[in-house]
C-alpha cells in the first residue's frame, strides 16, 4: 500500500510516530479505494532539503528545495499489473517543519497534507495546468485532509 523509507544521507529528517503512520496509510488507502485504485501501492521516501533539492534540480530543472516531489510511473497501457506501484513520493522533513511552523500547524498535519498531494498527482491532478485543474486537485486534497484530521483528532470538526 505504503511503503516508507528515509532517504539515508539525508540529516534533520523529522522520526513520525507509529500511530500517525498508521492513520497515514489508512487515510492514502481510503484516497486509492475511492479512485478504484485500491489494488495499487506507492512508495513514500523522507529527505532533507538538500536531497529533495538535486532531485528537483535533475528532474525539473529548478535549483532548489522543494516541499514534495511525485514521480508517477507510465500508467498509458490499458493492460496494468494488479498490484503495481503508482509511482513515488518525495517529501522534505525540514520543508514540511517549516511550512508546519508558518503554516501554524502541527509537523504530522503538514506532512500528511504533502503526501495526499503527492498522492494526488500521482493519480494524475496537477495544479499547474490551469485554474479548474488547480481548483479541482485544491479542492480533493482539503477534502482528504478534513478526513484525515476528523480521524487524527478524533472530532468531527472541519478543517479552519
Amino acid at each position: 500500500m505504503l511503503d516508507i523509507s528515509i532517504e539515508p544521507s539525508s540529516k534533520n529528517v523529522i522520526k513520525l510516530n507509529e500511530q500517525f503512520l498508521s492513520l497515514l496509510h489508512s487515510i492514502i488507502k481510503e484516497l486509492l479505494e475511492e479512485f478504484e485504485c485500491g489494488d495499487r501501492s506507492c512508495s513514500l521516501l523522507i529527505c532533507d532539503n538538500s536531497f529533495i533539492q538535486q532531485l528537483n534540480q535533475q528532474y525539473r530543472q529548478k535549483n532548489y528545495s522543494t516541499d514534495v516531489l511525485s514521480f508517477a510511473f507510465d500508467d498509458d497501457s490499458e493492460f496494468i499489473i494488479q498490484g503495481s506501484s503508482l509511482g513515488d513520493i518525495v517529501i522534505s522533513s525540514e520543508t514540511a517543519l517549516s511550512q508546519s511552523q508558518e503554516f501554524e500547524v502541527s509537523y504530522e498535519e503538514e506532512f500528511a497534507r504533502l503526501t495526499i498531494h503527492g498522492l494526488l498527482h500521482l493519480l494524475g491532478f496537477d495544479h499547474e495546468l490551469g485554474d479548474e485543474e488547480e481548483k479541482e486537485m485544491f479542492e480533493l486534497q482539503d477534502y482528504y485532509m478534513q478526513k484525515f484530521m476528523q480521524k487524527y483528532n478524533g472530532t468531527d470538526s472541519a478543517l479552519i
